[in-house]
């Protein structure tokens, strides 16, 4: 699983897998992508797939707490749930 293939949405614009897995409301994969890739994902492109519309409160719940622990990570360099 690559986090930084891009794939061009209806809108002609690019999406991260993570953007792509959010919209279409598949929290597995999110949840798949979060935990293998999280390392690799930039706070940015969370807080950006944040600002999809209509996303799941459920993927929107997902998306925080990854944020959040990716900040946590980043002040103190380590951090477990």
């Amino acid at each position: 699983m690559n986090p930084s293939i891009l794939s061009k949405s209806d809108s002609n614009e690019f999406e991260t897998c993570l953007q792509v897995a959010a919209r279409w409301g598949y929290n597995d994969i999110v949840m798949a992508i979060l935990e293998k890739r999280l390392d690799l994902i930039k706070t940015e492109e969370i807080e950006n797939t944040l600002k999809i519309e209509n996303l799941k409160p459920s993927i929107v719940k997902l998306l925080k707490s990854f944020l959040k622990l990716k900040s946590k990570k980043s002040k103190k360099g380590c951090a477990c749930f």
